[in-house]
């Protein structure tokens, strides 16, 4: 949520995320602002992009299970990239 106030140089923004309690119209939303059910116009609402997160158990399992290795150790080498020059030329 945007904050309304006079912003002070370095300060963040923005406030969240909180939870979307109903969706009351296309314009309108009831969240959950510090504990209390807020009513905020999606103008000041801003999308948040969380990502999803394992279960603590399926997470320890991955991480104890060895990973196998590549079979050659060293990178292959045989191809070097080149810095491709070309050169310009102007009308004159």
């Amino acid at each position: 949520m945007s904050s309304m106030l006079t912003a002070v140089i370095l300060s963040q923004p923005h406030e969240g995320p909180f939870p979307v309690i109903t969706k009351i119209n296309d314009t309108v939303f009831r969240i959950n602002y510090k504990g209390q059910p807020t009513t905020i116009n999606v103008d000041r609402l801003k999308p948040a992009f969380i990502e999803a997160t394992e279960p603590q158990g399926q997470r320890n399992a991955e991480e104890s299970e060895p990973q196998p290795g590549p079979s050659n150790a060293n990178p292959d080498t045989s191809h070097i990239p080149r810095k491709s020059t070309k050169a310009v030329r102007f009308a004159t």
